[in-house]
């Protein structure tokens, strides 16, 4: 037997290579500057020596996280990624100029500026770089021409001093006035005819949701939420405790497009407030950028906001990037789907800017009215502005080719901050190589990060991910048309408020056994408070459990670190390894009887770790030394991490 140290539990980004999911090294923010929290994270899990398993050999790794970019608007707008930007502008030769002042009858000189945006991309040609002057351009952009290898096309916005963003693309129309009293529909119910249908209305900046379409048909579900008085109650799913309805509503609206009076949008706030006192803008669906059968282009530094689809890259579409960009409102800020493959998402921020705000989307649970809220937030997106999905997501993936990269990105006040899976639609092809590190994902009503079927080859690395509902969701793992799944979740750290939300759920859908058990290696992560730690759904024990998953060197300090129905599937010897791994817990600490690995180490003492009320409490008040052991016996039989234990 080897000695260890204890530590090794402890994530250390970028080091161990297991199953083929090889690290990568943190790059700088974009402006070279350090990451705010750099220091605490480090003091968490970064720049210690750790032995390896196989090997006596020390490794010495130092660590970094993304960037705590702050949440900017049209008039309070700065960010660390990128803030050189207005520096570098009037240094660079452009090829074709854009500007709110421009014409575009003009020959897109720095003199002769176009109008648009869309005759910029109309008459690009490779290698082209494009500079989008400030401002606020009211279109939505279709890319019609693909850059090459080594000529990219590159729309630039503007920024400012202090990293502000100057260029905007906001296609929505003001329609702030023209309400009229709906009392047929309820008190405080207002109605207009804007002319199309909206999938997109903000107050003030803020989004608010639209109740689905099927809803507000004749005789519709979606009159009821509409007439809803201002205290009144409704049962939270699951729980038998009721709350009023409007709180972390605050305002909705409908478009009635199937009965009497057709074409009208409807808008109630929770106060029957007068709409026309308001600043209200409304956008049809859309994408500020459409880029379908094009590639090499790359998008910078730029705003989007009232769109439904800030990017939307389809079909064949492949070498695009968007980064240093901020995306809000809509329901899905980057959309990728259909084959597009090698797309690099990085150093953006991207958030739903929620009307009721962000305090109202995170981890939930009924310990509380104020966590309760958070679950009656979430239902109400999935069901009632669904249908049936978490109706906002950050990234979302679907369908897509190869090698797809999401680094760096800021992602906040939403439903879910990452997803994708492939398999619909006739797509059987399954995705090879999607990475996802270094993201900082927070205040997600729904998840954090998830992963879906049919995604060969996965990594989620060095992720700072909190205050979400489920930090993590792996997704559907029992599916019959799941052929190709392999995923390493490393190296990352998550946190939730006391007595709040998942570290990592594992969902299924059905109690069918699946006819390819996905792989699953977890290991060298930090999960920290909440109130679940690895929770199973129930179906887990009747389709055949976890019999790939391998989770090791974590650590996992939550209120109930191991859910019952985990137990189960343990029990049952339908796990392939959860060993090495250091468990503590407040409530539930009794395992007795469980047949965990040998060597995993459990505290049944109460520490501080579940007391950080804040995030920056628990990443600078955080000692990961109190939960240090000395060493531990390592048997010859743990799976190693060297590159030659591939994933199948």
């Amino acid at each position: 037997m080897k000695k260890i140290f204890a530590l090794i539990f402890l994530m250390i980004l970028g080091s161990a290579m297991i199953g083929g999911c090889s690290s990568a090294s943190v790059p700088e923010t974009a402006a070279g500057k350090p990451p705010a929290h750099a220091a605490a994270y480090d003091k968490l899990v970064g720049s210690v020596a750790i032995t390896d398993t196989t090997t006596s050999s020390t490794m010495d790794t130092t660590t970094s996280t993304t960037s705590d970019t702050k949440s900017v608007t049209t008039s309070d707008t700065t960010s660390d990624a990128t803030s050189d930007t207005a520096n570098e502008i009037d240094s660079i030769d452009y090829d074709l100029y854009v500007s709110v002042n421009g014409n575009d009858a003009n020959s897109g000189t720095k003199s002769y500026p176009f109008r648009t945006i869309q005759k910029a991309a109309n008459v690009a040609k490779p290698g082209d770089r494009i500079l989008i002057g400030g401002g606020t351009y009211k279109e939505y952009v279709n890319i019609n021409v693909s850059g090459t290898a080594g000529s990219p096309i590159v729309f630039c916005g503007e920024r400012g001093s202090n990293g502000e963003y100057k260029t905007i693309i906001d296609p929505s129309s003001d329609v702030s006035t023209g309400w009229v009293t709906a009392s047929e529909k309820g008190a405080g119910v207002y109605k207009q005819k804007i002319g199309f249908e909206p999938d997109e209305i903000t107050i003030g900046g803020k989004r608010i949701g639209k109740i689905r379409n099927d809803y507000m048909g004749t005789g519709g579900e979606g009159w009821k939420y509409l007439a809803m008085g201002a205290n009144s109650e409704v049962t939270v799913l699951d729980t038998g405790l009721k709350v009023k309805f409007w709180d972390g509503i605050e305002a909705l609206y409908g478009y009635d497009q199937a009965s009497v009076g057709a074409g009208y949008t409807y808008i109630r706030f929770r106060n029957g407030d007068n709409p026309n006192t308001k600043v209200i803008k409304a956008a049809k669906n859309g994408s500020g950028f459409y880029i379908e059968n094009k590639s090499y282009i790359t998008i910078r530094d730029i705003q989007v906001q009232n769109c439904e689809y800030s990017v939307q890259m389809r079909e064949a579409s492949h070498n695009n990037i968007i980064e240093n960009c901020y995306f809000r409102n809509g329901g899905k800020r980057v959309y990728i789907f259909g084959g597009a493959n090698n797309t690099i998402i990085r150093n953006n921020e991207m958030t739903m800017d929620y009307y009721a705000g962000d305090s109202v989307l995170g981890a939930g649970n009924f310990n509380s009215y104020s966590l309760l809220i958070k679950r009656h937030v979430y239902d109400t997106f999935k069901y009632v502005f669904g249908p049936n999905h978490s109706d906002d997501i950050g990234i979302y993936f679907r369908n897509i080719g190869n090698n797809t990269v999401i680094s760096g990105n800021y992602i906040h006040g939403g439903l879910v901050g990452i997803s994708g899976y492939n398999g619909d639609y006739g797509f059987s092809v399954p995705a090879n190589g999607v990475k996802i590190f270094n993201n900082k994902v927070r205040n997600m009503a729904s998840v954090g990060i998830t992963s879906g079927r049919n995604v060969e080859n996965m990594e989620i690395y060095n992720n700072l991910v909190y205050d979400c509902n489920l930090n993590f969701r792996l997704h559907e793992l029992n599916r019959t048309d799941d052929v190709a799944r392999s995923v390493c979740l490393y190296s990352n750290v998550t946190w939730n408020p006391p007595d709040a939300g998942v570290h990592v759920f594992m969902h299924f859908p059905t109690s069918s056994v699946p006819k390819y058990f996905p792989t699953y290696r977890i290991y060298n992560n930090v999960f920290v408070g909440g109130w679940d730690g690895f929770n199973v759904g129930s179906n887990a024990v009747l389709s055949g459990g976890l019999p790939e998953y391998s989770i090791f060197n974590n650590m996992m300090l939550a209120v109930v670190n191991i859910y019952s129905y985990m137990r189960t599937v343990i029990n049952n010897g339908d796990i392939e390894l959860i060993d090495y791994n250091v468990f503590g817990g407040i409530k539930y600490t009794d395992l007795t009887g469980v047949k965990f690995g040998a060597n995993n180490v459990f505290f049944a003492k109460t520490y501080d770790y579940l007391d950080f009320e804040t995030i920056d409490q628990f990443l600078t008040g955080f000692d990961r030394n109190i939960y240090a052991i000395d060493q531990m016996d390592t048997p010859e039989g743990l799976p190693n991490c060297e590159s030659t234990w591939l994933l199948r």
